[in-house]
């Protein structure tokens, strides 16, 4: 009976470290996609505000000779480049948050199964300890 309850007691501690680990896999994920997703948003704003810039040089050099409206291009076409280069940059880290994540979600399970088999491997030893214990006791009787 001892063997049963402590077989028992094996399990369902192996049940709440699977637990306890998917959750932490989860709430990892969770954090690594919000800060993808707050980078992605400011990378927007800034792009949107690079674009503002842009829009009033345009406004500023409306009416202006030649030159002055090619050095306008030139600018916008920084611009655009830069608001360009944020959001690859926002998207890399994004992909790297989520493969973050996944990887964290891995190791969680790794651990957990590490953990499962650990328990599963005591309670084994505990069971024959306890058939063993059965068998003497009904030996010496």
């Amino acid at each position: 009976e001892d063997a049963a309850a402590q077989l028992a007691k094996a399990a369902r501690s192996a049940e709440e470290i699977l637990t306890k680990a998917s959750e932490d896999a989860k709430t990892a994920t969770r954090a690594a996609s919000e800060e993808a997703e707050r980078i992605r948003r400011e990378a927007e704003a800034e792009a949107d505000r690079l674009r503002g810039e842009a829009a009033e040089q345009a406004d500023q050099l409306k009416g202006a000779a030649k030159d002055d409206t090619k050095e306008y291009r030139a600018k916008t076409v920084e611009l655009q480049e830069e608001a360009r280069r944020l959001r690859g940059e926002a998207e890399q880290l994004r992909s790297e948050a989520v493969a973050e994540g996944e990887r964290i979600r891995g190791e969680a399970r790794r651990e957990a199964v590490q953990q499962i088999e650990e328990g599963a491997k005591t309670a084994e030893e505990l069971l024959a300890k306890a058939k063993a214990d059965a068998e003497e006791l009904s030996g010496t009787a």
